[in-house]
């Protein structure tokens, strides 16, 4: 059984709007963020990276559900934080190790609090996921 992409655009909203507003904050505020010492660009790829797992890893919860297995969907959160906690790290020595003296530590800091955010709403998507799928 194939979700339709209406369900599945309707699953990831939450994302989608925390993205948008996210990337108009970040746009709108370069100015101000700067003057923080908060360089603008790493903040926006850590958003765009951030919401393209969080995309990919709703896809896998909803992949889950549709198995017959009862603990695929608790595998399938386990791995998505896997998955998301290892890019994010892996990208995170990446900047550190490629901007050398330069680097932006407060925009890490905000990349961070990205995490948390998405993290938080994956979750909140994946229960109520798995509530609606008991209710059936």
């Amino acid at each position: 059984m194939q979700p339709n992409n209406n369900t599945f655009f309707k699953l990831i909203t939450p994302i989608f709007t925390v993205f948008i507003f996210s990337n108009c904050f970040i746009l709108g505020f370069r100015g101000r963020l700067e003057q923080a010492h908060i360089d603008a660009k790493v903040v926006f790829a850590a958003n765009c990276i951030l919401f393209f797992i969080s995309t990919l890893c709703i896809a896998l919860h909803n992949k889950a559900l549709q198995s017959n297995n009862s603990k695929a969907l608790i595998r399938s959160i386990m791995l998505s934080t896997l998955i998301k906690f290892m890019v994010v790290a892996i990208v995170t020595f990446a900047y550190a190790k490629m901007s050398g003296i330069n680097k932006s530590i407060y925009a890490v800091y905000c990349g961070m609090v990205l995490y948390f955010i998405y993290a938080y709403l994956e979750v909140k998507i994946a229960l109520k996921l798995n509530k609606n799928n008991g209710n059936k």
